[in-house]
């Protein structure tokens, strides 16, 4: 890419957010054209968008919509959303940007949101390299010292560490915003989806920005509180703690190797799978050496060459723990969660209709309450348990 063509996409970003709706629309489809040529180039096109986002009233609604379109771009939007340092010029600036109700430019809001959440499909804090990359980089590079290998790993762990920052100062600038700024609700509903978004899957969130995931669960605003759930869905599924598995052996669980020939159903090797009242455990100890396998499709059409079970439950990690075993990050979920006036919100709004007659089954929130479980065992339900008592005899 030449300086010519650099010159030439800056004249098409500027024709893209032109207030001439035709010369607006020829330029967004000859630069649509060019992204894909000129990947090298999208950077540079990035970085310049924030200017026509500013709440000013020498940025016109035409450049606001221009600027959208071209963050829209899927060629534009599948760079950026993975690069932390251009984030952190765009997502403030889309949350700041003139919070015009006109419904073009609401739903080119919705349809870049749209886009973000497609595109962004998790975020790692840190990159790591496997042992076969490292061998396969030594092969190549012969012969791989000592030290050149030191510098190498030296390089990594400060890359990492300036990604890690960048991440939570962008994190912690979106709580900002969410917190101190007069947002509308539509403005609020973007703030939380872009810090569900940045939930990283490697590391822990933020604290400030999980206090604002839990405290937005109870928002007065609906959308806000639809989003503050999803986000909260994601973080108690990437905050898990992984339980223990062991490996099956099935000549000891089965009584018997898989036959060669096997026909689908029901079978003598895998019979053990199947409910029988008369096995069921009973006990303990019973329950603890029972064989539950997860997976219903296991030994159906055939066995896999190694699988694996979740271990007893007397082996697996403590769930029933008191506020002084937990970590900060749990200890704002509990906190919350044994909160007799939060857990009385929650089921105040869980209990209102969205559309009348026509709400279904939210399986985000059955979820929620599901990893809940998981993670905190039955350590909530005392403070849920009078609400759903109350609920199950009332005739409303």
């Amino acid at each position: 890419m030449t300086a010519l063509h650099h010159r030439l996409l800056h004249h098409l970003l500027a024709l893209s957010v032109s207030d001439y709706p035709e010369v607006r629309l020829k330029a967004q489809a000859f630069l649509y054209n060019a992204m894909f040529s000129y990947k090298y180039g999208v950077r540079s096109i990035a970085v310049e968008l924030p200017k026509y986002l500013k709440d000013d009233p020498a940025i016109s609604h035409e450049k606001l919509k221009g600027a959208l379109y071209v963050l829209k771009m899927p060629s534009v939007s599948d760079y950026y959303v993975k690069v932390l340092d251009v984030l952190e010029l765009l997502l403030p600036a889309l949350i700041k940007a003139g919070h015009s109700e006109k419904p073009s430019i609401s739903q080119l809001f919705l349809k870049l949101m749209m886009t973000l959440d497609r595109q962004a499909m998790g975020l790692y804090a840190d990159y790591k390299l496997s042992d076969e990359v490292i061998s396969l980089a030594g092969r190549l590079a012969k012969p791989l010292s000592s030290e050149l290998f030191d510098k190498g790993v030296g390089n990594l762990e400060g890359f990492n560490k300036k990604r890690h920052d960048l991440l939570n100062r962008l994190t912690l600038i979106l709580v900002d915003l969410f917190e101190n700024s007069n947002l509308s609700w539509r403005f609020g509903m973007f703030c939380i989806q872009l810090i569900g978004l940045l939930i990283p899957m490697d590391k822990e969130l933020h604290i400030r920005a999980l206090k604002v995931i839990v405290h937005s669960l109870i928002h007065e605003s609906s959308e806000i509180r639809k989003d503050a759930w999803r986000c909260f869905r994601d973080y108690l599924w990437l905050s898990r703690r992984e339980p223990l598995k062991m490996r099956v052996d099935l000549k000891r669980d089965a009584g018997m190797e898989p036959p060669d020939n096997m026909t689908p159903g029901e079978r003598e090797d895998n019979e053990w799978l199947l409910y029988d009242p008369e096995r069921a455990p009973k006990t303990a100890e019973e329950w603890n050496s029972f064989p539950f396998v997860d997976k219903s499709y296991f030994g159906f059409y055939c066995w896999p060459k190694e699988f694996k079970r979740f271990a007893p439950l007397d082996k697996q990690p403590k769930v029933d723990r008191s506020r002084d075993e937990l970590s900060e990050h749990e200890k704002v979920i509990y906190d919350a969660f044994t909160s007799e006036s939060y857990v009385a919100r929650i089921i105040e709004y869980l209990c209102l209709e969205d559309k009348k007659g026509q709400d279904m089954f939210r399986k985000d929130v059955a979820l929620i309450f599901r990893r809940l479980a998981r993670a905190f065992g039955d350590t909530f339900l005392p403070h849920f348990k009078p609400h759903l008592e109350k609920l199950a005899v009332d005739k409303k």
